[in-house]
């Protein structure tokens, strides 16, 4: 499989304000066929105050809108450190690998 592209999703109000919204990113082949859709879930006052820092949860749903990755990781308050990432795959019935690194 060749190189993937990743295509970015903005709001217009967020252009017009300078307010930034969650996320968005759609995943798709070389030949622009989509693979996956990656959504930021964070708040505003954490994006403004914390940036980079801020905590998140990040889903990636594949083709039929199923979370197949999430991605989890909690504010760093003092900016004394990036607290690690908590990584969550589903396995079986609602059940959840996890590792956090």
């Amino acid at each position: 499989m060749g190189k993937s592209k990743a295509k970015y999703y903005f709001l217009l109000l967020s252009v017009i304000s300078g307010f930034h919204g969650n996320n968005q990113y759609d995943i798709l082949t070389p030949e622009g066929g989509y693979l996956f859709r990656v959504q930021e879930i964070s708040d505003g006052f954490s994006r403004g105050c914390y940036g980079a820092n801020r905590g998140f949860d990040i889903g990636v749903l594949d083709l039929y809108g199923r979370e197949v990755i999430h991605l989890h990781r909690e504010t760093d308050c003092c900016n004394c450190f990036i607290p690690p990432v908590r990584i969550m795959i589903p396995v079986f019935n609602n059940q959840w690998l996890q590792r956090d690194f």
